[in-house]
């Protein structure tokens, strides 16, 4: 993940199918993403107990917007091709037996041009992004791991494998310093 935000070549992406967590947020990274018109992203970090990861907290709202990250973050529902796109995750939407082919496509043309004004350009483009995506990782995955260790992400995990819905009521009454949730969220 560390690489992906240094990485000074291009990056072009195809999805296809659920791309969910990791899988979401590592086109956050992208600089082009061709999906096919049955791909969906989900963000479902709040829904496991976890919290955003891979920068996705920083580069998310500066793509779509605060509101619309919030609604993908904090109900974690999936986001489908087509919105994705209005919404600017993704360059374009193919059949499915199109978008690899396209998105190969796109990387053959990136190597037909003169390399340097590639770099460079992408270059004036992200590296003022770079170290607020650098710090935001280390940050996010500070509180991805203290997350991942907490009780709710075992009950959410425990949830998922059982094939059941997770039951947080045990949690629902404090909040991380123990005050009443409803005191949490200032109802």
């Amino acid at each position: 993940m560390r690489s992906l935000i240094n990485l000074r070549k291009p990056v072009v992406a195809a999805a296809n199918g659920l791309g969910v967590g990791i899988g979401a947020t590592l086109h956050l990274h992208c600089d082009i993403v061709y999906a096919c018109d049955n791909a969906q992203i989900q963000y479902p970090f709040v829904k496991l107990a976890l919290c955003p990861e891979f920068a996705s907290s920083i580069l998310l709202p500066s793509v779509v917007g605060w509101q619309r990250a919030a609604e993908l973050f904090l109900l974690g529902e999936p986001c489908p091709a087509q919105t994705a796109y209005a919404w600017g995750l993704v360059n374009k939407v193919f059949a499915p037996q199109d978008t690899l082919s396209s998105a190969i496509s796109a990387a053959h043309r990136f190597a037909q041009i003169l390399p340097e004004s590639v770099l460079v350009t992408r270059s004036l483009m992200r590296d003022r992004f770079t170290p607020d995506m650098t710090d935001q990782f280390e940050l996010e995955l500070e509180h991805f791991r203290e997350r991942l260790s907490s009780p709710e992400a075992k009950e959410a995990f425990k949830a998922f494998a059982e094939r059941r819905p997770p039951d947080f009521s045990p949690f629902q009454h404090c909040g991380k310093n123990g005050d009443r949730t409803d005191r949490a969220y200032g109802v």
